[in-house]
């Protein structure tokens, strides 16, 4: 039986004070009530995990502050620990240049390394004449070797804005029109050399590239090749394998292989019945 049922929300909110952040997250994907209730009292419940548990400094209210609420607070403390156990990494504590600005973000935490596609640069920026030679200006894909802090490599042809997916060692980024383009590390897992299986119906193809002639592997990344997938909307990473998703179809693809492996189309009866939620909604 729900609690909401036979429990007085304010016997609820008691309880919600004790429970661990998972589970509260937990608890606002129950239903409306249960969201509602949380996200409603979310300073009394995130005031009480940050005082007792956290051991946290309270929020501060000058304008320029990053903790105005307690469930920033509990955020920042969160991270701030993972951080000093080297879990993870945030852009808001690496002295990026100025010139350098991120746009998305993949982590290597093996190998310490930050792979970032960048925004464009300002029209009124000026070039540092002091910047080192070998440290390029970042802009397109750039690679940041996390111990020291620096960026190691900047790949200008990825276009900006460019959303990035890495995984076993493949980063693919978008580009224009329906290619995504394909760098690999030196700890990439080896592929069979394969013609690009691509999911147009003229069949383009792309051959996987040999790092030893590569001439612009100056750092960690290589062009692996190239990847299309005509309309997609979505694409998401997981080993060697990338699925993409356009309004019709989705595509599943071999990464090292820079092979089409399956295309899966969608109906239109429940195109028609998606449009139709969205519309509701």
């Amino acid at each position: 039986m729900d609690p909401f049922q036979v429990l007085p929300s304010e016997l609820i909110l008691e309880i919600l004070r004790h429970v661990t952040l998972a589970d509260l997250a937990s608890s606002r994907r129950l239903n409306k009530e249960w969201n509602e209730l949380v996200t409603s009292n979310e300073d009394a419940i995130f005031k009480d995990f940050a005082l007792y548990v956290l051991h946290a400094q309270p929020p501060c209210d000058h304008p320029d502050a990053k903790h105005k609420s307690w469930k920033q607070v509990c955020q920042c403390s969160i991270v701030s620990d993972l951080m000093r156990k080297h879990k993870i990494v945030t852009v808001d504590h690496i002295p990026f240049p100025d010139d350098f600005h991120p746009w998305r973000i993949k982590v290597d935490r093996e190998h310490q390394l930050l792979f970032a596609s960048t925004t464009d640069m300002p029209s009124d920026f000026v070039p540092d004449p002091a910047r080192p030679a070998e440290l390029p200006h970042p802009h397109g894909l750039t690679v940041t070797d996390l111990r020291t802090k620096r960026i190691i490599q900047t790949i200008p042809e990825v276009k900006q804005y460019a959303h990035l997916e890495y995984d076993a060692g493949y980063i693919v980024a978008t580009g224009n029109g329906d290619i995504m383009s394909v760098h690999r590390t030196p700890w990439a897992v080896p592929s069979k050399p394969a013609a690009t299986l691509s999911s147009s119906a003229a069949g383009e193809t792309s051959t996987p590239d040999n790092p030893e002639t590569d001439s612009r592997a100056e750092g960690p990344l290589v062009i692996h090749g190239t990847i299309t997938s005509p309309g997609y909307r979505a694409l998401r990473m997981n080993g060697t394998t990338l699925v993409t998703a356009s309004e019709t179809r989705i595509e599943i693809f071999d990464v090292p292989a820079l092979q089409l492996i399956r295309r899966i189309e969608i109906p239109r009866r429940q195109i028609a019945m998606i449009m139709a939620s969205r519309c509701r909604v």
